[in-house]
């Protein structure tokens, strides 16, 4: 067991989401060749979608069910400036900035906290935890519209 877990039985939803995936893993078994078709099928149509994307994106438009829904226009700076120079790059619009960037030593500001030089109050409002869980695949049928 991974560290800080618990028995599925401990939280209710954890506890369904495992009957429900004992009963699909079930059902599945019943159902073999179905479900190779049907991945099979679900294959095939992402990778069509996938090509047809691909090809809408390249040609720039809608076609059919692909559907171009924005048009984003980006500037790179760094290229102008190089292409024209500092002078030109400023008279036709670029601008020089300097940018300010704050970092912290963790391990001072830890020892800082731990020893009470940083209230505990405060502590809590500068350093925050996080926890990462794996991903759990989800079912997905594919929807023809």
């Amino acid at each position: 067991m991974a560290r800080d877990a618990v028995p599925v039985n401990t939280i209710p939803e954890v506890q369904r989401f495992v009957a429900e995936q004992d009963r699909l893993r079930q059902f599945r078994q019943q159902n073999l060749q179905f479900f190779q078709y049907l991945e099979q099928l679900a294959k095939d149509y992402n990778e069509a979608l996938a090509a047809a994307r691909a090809a809408c994106k390249q040609r720039d438009v809608s076609c059919g069910p692909i559907e171009k829904t924005s048009v984003k226009t980006t500037y790179d700076a760094d290229v102008m400036y190089d292409l024209l120079g500092r002078e030109a790059f400023l008279e036709l619009g670029g601008a020089l900035e300097t940018v300010q960037k704050r970092s912290l030593d963790k391990k001072r500001v830890d020892f800082n906290i731990s020893s009470g030089r940083i209230d505990k109050d405060l502590a809590a409002l500068i350093r925050k935890t996080s926890s990462s869980f794996a991903s759990n695949k989800e079912v997905s049928i594919p929807e023809v519209k």
